[in-house]
């Protein structure tokens, strides 16, 4: 029997029991339309989600001491000093790091160890100061508004917004972030409108107390080298690592040693897709790590069993089809027993006959499974319409703020899905093609 006789043979079947095809092909498009739904939901919830998240460069890696401080010098205030057995992000360490496969750059970043006002002219700004690489800076790759990604003495790269905080600015001591106000330092000064920065010159002033609590203050003149693209860096700005080291020697009064750890150093890596490879090997070394990418492997994997339980409601619905199917075929054996005797009286082989059943079945799940694949996109498109509506009409809704995309329903779902409501159509067509393959052709030919 060639595939096309097949084919015709299928049809004309089917054909002649439309309504009952019909009805149970139902059965296959409310279960195909529930997947397609419910998937395209946790799918259109997981990219709305990630939206959220401005997640910037997934090359980095954020690398600490075991156990050490998130900003500040990485030294053990205990009695006797550090443990001999915790690595120290010393230099060994970063040559051991920039050892590593796919490594492209190693640099230290350090925190300004205690208080510092940023100011132009009278307006006063803000923001984490942090002292980086100079040499790191252009590999680092960071995207720029003005200016350059370039650092020397007595340039600053720096955020966007960092006078936008109506004169916050932060300090690091005793390994946290502290945030302190502005002149009055209540921290709730007017907004002020956002000055050009690029090219400017700053005024950083530092301040510590002596032993007497007497104010002592430090000068410092900068020039913005660059200011950053809005986004992960609204609110930093970064100096060169020595030149930032020689403010927290001022502000401690100790200089740093090559016994001494850094806060914190950022790695970056050729690729994405060797991240946790590198973030694994950091591990292995007696380091902490993070990164962008670990954080965003974990979201997609909660993503992940969510769309299996959405998928799996929806599949029970094809379950329940299935076993529609399975009746519509066996009552179409009682039905045709003696032409399936003919059929095997003139030649047909048992395979033959196994193959038109199975055709039959997969025919079904496969009619059902592009009509649900059509209906569950229509019904994800009605939903996002009506979600758009409730968004753009909220009274909330900041101006310029895209419309979630609720519902996504990518090409390899509606491919998938369909794919399985055929295969659930041919698996549930087994038992009663088996069954008609068995028949004894004497035994099919008697049977009124």
């Amino acid at each position: 029997m060639t595939l096309r006789d097949l084919l015709k043979l299928v049809l004309s079947n089917l054909n002649r029991m439309r309504a009952r095809v019909a009805l149970t092909a139902v059965g296959v498009i409310i279960g195909t339309a529930a997947v397609i739904v419910l998937m395209s939901l946790g799918v259109g919830l997981q990219a709305s989600t990630n939206s959220m998240f401005n997640l910037g460069d997934l090359t980095l890696v954020e690398v600490r001491s075991a156990g050490g401080p998130m900003f500040g010098p990485a030294v053990d205030a205990r009695p006797g000093g550090r443990d001999p057995a915790e690595r120290i992000l010393n230099d060994d360490a970063l040559r051991a790091i920039r050892a590593l496969p796919n490594v492209e750059v190693v640099t230290p970043q350090e925190g300004l160890q205690g208080f510092g006002e940023l100011k132009l002219g009278r307006t006063t700004g803000g923001g984490y100061i942090q002292g980086i690489d100079p040499a790191a800076v252009e590999a680092l790759g960071w995207e720029m508004q003005s200016g350059a990604a370039r650092l020397s003495r007595g340039q600053i790269v720096i955020g966007p917004k960092a006078f936008d905080q109506g004169g916050m600015f932060m300090m690091a001591v005793g390994g946290g972030a502290v945030m302190r106000g502005g002149p009055s330092d209540g921290g709730a000064a007017a907004p002020q409108p956002t000055p050009a920065l690029q090219g400017r010159t700053l005024t950083l002033t530092l301040t510590k107390y002596d032993d007497e609590q007497q104010e002592i203050t430090r000068v410092e003149r900068l020039r913005v080298a660059g200011v950053f693209a809005e986004g992960n860096h609204n609110y930093e700005a970064y100096v060169p690592l020595s030149q930032l080291e020689e403010y927290n020697r001022w502000f401690s009064g100790k200089r740093r040693t090559s016994r001494d750890g850094y806060a914190n150093v950022i790695v970056k890596v050729d690729d994405p897709a060797h991240v946790l490879d590198v973030q694994a090997a950091i591990d292995a070394m007696g380091f902490n790590t993070s990164s962008q990418q670990q954080f965003l492997k974990e979201i997609n994997r909660q993503f992940l069993i969510v769309q299996g339980v959405l998928g799996g409601v929806g599949a029970i619905a094809l379950l329940v089809a299935a076993f529609g199917i399975a009746n519509t075929m066996t009552m179409a054996i009682y039905e045709r027993t003696k032409e399936i005797g003919i059929m095997k009286a003139i030649g047909a082989t048992n395979n033959d006959v196994l193959r038109i059943f199975l055709s039959e079945a997969g025919a079904i799940g496969f009619t059902g499974g592009v009509f649900g694949v059509g209906i569950g996109w229509a019904i994800g498109q009605v939903i996002q319409l009506v979600v758009a509506n409730m968004v753009l009409g909220s009274a909330d809704r900041p101006p310029g703020e895209p419309v979630p995309s609720i519902v996504v329903t990518p090409v390899w779902l509606m491919g998938f899905t369909l794919v399985f409501a055929t295969l659930v159509g041919v698996v549930s067509g087994i038992y009663p093609a088996l069954r008609a393959a068995g028949m004894k052709p004497l035994r099919a030919l008697r049977t009124e």
